[in-house]
């Protein structure tokens, strides 16, 4: 991958040589050099470009995006400047919730994902957002609603729905907490992650249906892994439900 990204970067080179006055030439090729891992070039070569088209949106958006892990006070000093702009409204909501989210400003974030949604109402990613916000802010109901709508926007993209089941059994709503564990497993059959939390839900909440649980963890272990689960937590789990089981009275 490597090679890949010098030729890139030498390509890249090259088209500045060519076209020294395109700012798109020069945002491309610092978009190079920051996957390689030059932060002080990208950053000449995104300057070069904003010099060249000082009032292009996008290009903002993308230098924006390079600032958020290294300098993130000039990257929201930035975006909020764009704030006006109703068509880049989705992305620099998206981008500063990334951005405050992490020092823990739900408050504003909630504020700005809701003014993005009045824009754009069916962006199934502000509402994930927004329902995070809202968690955070012990907003749980609110919450609840928020991811419901992007599981509804987007059906089958199963991180939502695996976030909205564990917001609902988080709030004692387990039917439809287990209906969305299911459901996601049959979107996503192969995921071992999801076949343990299935697991996991029925163990805790679901008494009768414990060699359900095992079945679902034993077909966990048996897959690939995946999503940073290994496989000593599957064998944990599996072991301490077998445990609990020869544990239990004789019926």
């Amino acid at each position: 991958m490597g090679s890949d990204y010098n030729l890139a970067f030498e390509q890249a080179q090259s088209l500045i040589g060519l076209r020294p006055e395109s700012a798109f030439v020069h945002t491309l090729a610092a978009s190079v050099a920051e996957e390689q891992g030059k932060f002080d070039g990208a950053e000449r070569y995104y300057q070069e470009a904003l010099r060249l088209e000082p009032n292009a949106a996008n290009l903002k958006i993308y230098y924006a995006q390079f600032l958020s892990k290294r300098q993130p006070d000039k990257a929201v000093e930035i975006l909020q400047k764009m704030w006006q702009l109703d068509r880049l409204k989705v992305y620099v909501a998206l981008l500063t919730f990334n951005i405050l989210s992490e020092r823990g400003e739900y408050k504003r974030c909630s504020t700005l994902l809701s003014e993005a949604l009045k824009v754009s109402p069916n962006n199934a990613y502000l509402w994930v957002d927004l329902g995070g916000c809202q968690f955070n802010l012990d907003q749980v109901n609110d919450a609840v609603v928020s991811l419901t709508k992007a599981v509804e926007l987007l059906p089958e993209r199963g991180p939502f729905r695996g976030q909205l089941a564990h917001l609902l059994e988080k709030c004692d709503r387990l039917d439809e907490a287990e209906k969305h564990f299911r459901k996601l497993l049959e979107i996503e059959p192969d995921n071992p992650v999801v076949h343990l939390w299935l697991a996991q839900f029925l163990a805790k909440h679901r008494p009768a249906a414990k060699e359900e649980a095992l079945k679902e963890a034993k077909i966990a272990l048996g897959l690939p892994t995946r999503g940073g689960l290994s496989r000593q937590v599957i064998e944990k789990f599996i072991s301490s439900l077998q445990s609990e089981s020869r544990q239990e009275p004789p019926k």
